[in-house]
């Protein structure tokens, strides 16, 4: 019996969508956009990523989203020149 090949057609929100500052992301839809997982999204947030809840339902502002990759590229920077 042949193998199947897996679908390989781009999803709406698939990982890689630009994540705009102005924009208030539901979780769902901005682990879908960065593909991360929960695990990821996790560890983010213990390292300073800000995640607003409201009515049991997360959200990330694309802006918080932005300064964090920005202030944790920039402490890994200076983690590897010290």
């Amino acid at each position: 019996m042949p193998a199947r090949s897996k679908d390989r057609t781009p999803k709406s929100g698939t990982p890689g969508a630009a994540i705009e500052p102005h924009v208030l992301y539901p979780l769902p839809e901005f682990m879908r956009r960065t593909g991360w997982g929960r695990h990821a999204v996790r560890a983010a947030k213990a390292k300073g990523l800000t995640v607003r809840y409201t009515a049991n339902r997360g959200y990330v502002h694309g802006k918080d989203f932005i300064d964090y990759v920005l202030n944790d590229a920039g402490a890994a920077e200076e983690k590897a020149a010290a």
